[in-house]
């Protein structure tokens, strides 16, 4: 006579996978967490996306450096996503983005929007590629008051 298993015995492979996968998703949500951190400091973060994705959201985004050449990105709202197995590709999506750079108080540029969204591959300690579409685009040059627009 064969004994069958209870049910809920053959559910505990399947709870205990879904606890470790949940535990390893926690170590990556941490150091993405720290990363996030690291390029926007004092910005208080929360990383959501359980189980498919790393996603942080950041108000009143502002990233700036540069000695010479002066770079800076801000927006009102950004969206920073991620999958938990693919560190090297980030996707970010702004709300009313700006992005400048400046050489001197007569050489520089800026480039705004109404909304943009950027693809950054970051792989050895180098920036891979980065690519990014802004919509509603608006350009201007610093000393200039010719403005270029265009719909993305």
């Amino acid at each position: 006579m064969k004994r069958k298993l209870p049910l809920w015995l053959s559910l505990v492979p399947l709870l205990a996978g879904a606890a470790i996968y949940y535990l390893l998703w926690r170590g990556w949500a941490a150091d993405f967490e720290a990363e996030v951190a690291r390029w926007v400091p004092g910005t208080p973060l929360t990383i959501i996306g359980f189980p498919y994705r790393l996603e942080a959201n950041l108000p009143q985004a502002r990233l700036s450096g540069g000695d010479t050449v002066k770079l800076a990105a801000e927006a009102a709202s950004a969206q920073v996503n991620r999958g938990p197995w693919q560190p090297a590709l980030t996707v970010i999506q702004m709300e009313e983005p700006r992005f400048s750079a400046l050489v001197g108080p007569a050489l520089g540029t800026s480039i705004g929007g109404r909304s943009a969204i950027a693809s950054v591959n970051w792989a050895e300690a180098r920036l891979q590629r980065l690519s990014v579409v802004v919509q509603s685009a608006r350009a201007a040059l610093a000393g200039s008051a010719l403005a270029i627009g265009a719909d993305t």
